[in-house]
């Protein structure tokens, strides 16, 4: 008799198993089926009878949903872009003219620099000229991809960079003509 219960428990295990893995795949594939119709496209659309095709709720246009979502999508993204989050995207000009500000270590980005601090000295300007809303707007109409150094920067960074090569040459041009004189 226990020889009976072991392969009778064996036969119990084995049954509940296989009960257990077919449990699995029907909920596996309920999951799958309520995923599909978890997409926010069926608030606007209804699958006919035969579940091959769907119907607009707007315009009552019907399409073929070949087992996903795409064309509904693509339909609500053409036709109903109000009624969805499907709104349609088309690059606007501004996106076309929208570049970058030049990077803070490039060669246009310093050349700027120095020429604003050239007419800065030039011109004795103050460096509370880059805080100015008219010059701001001046030097952006100029060059939308340059980005004026802060007034800060521009006095104890952009001036010190420029003053110490100019006191350099300066030493030099005075050592060469003392040079001269003796």
């Amino acid at each position: 008799m226990d020889g009976e219960g072991k392969n009778g428990d064996k036969d119990v295990e084995q049954t509940a198993s296989i009960d257990i893995e077919v449990v699995g795949k029907a909920q596996e594939k309920s999951l799958k089926k309520l995923s599909r119709l978890a997409s926010s496209v069926w608030d606007l659309f209804e699958k006919t009878k035969d579940g091959r095709e769907a119907k607009c709720r707007i315009c009552k246009t019907i399409y073929k949903t070949s087992g996903n979502t795409s064309n509904l999508a693509d339909h609500l993204k053409r036709f109903h872009p109000t009624h969805s989050q499907y709104k349609a995207t088309q690059p606007t000009v501004k996106k076309f003219f929208n570049h970058d500000e030049y990077d803070s270590n490039s060669v246009r980005k310093a050349s700027l620099d120095m020429a604003l601090m050239g007419m800065i000295a030039k011109d004795i300007q103050p460096f509370s000229i880059v805080e100015d809303e008219g010059f701001r707007k001046f030097v952006k109409l100029l060059d939308p991809r340059y980005t004026l150094p802060s007034r800060t920067t521009l006095q104890d960074v952009k001036m010190k960079n420029m003053y110490i090569p100019s006191v350099k040459n300066y030493s030099r041009s005075v050592c060469d003509y003392n040079g001269l004189l003796d």
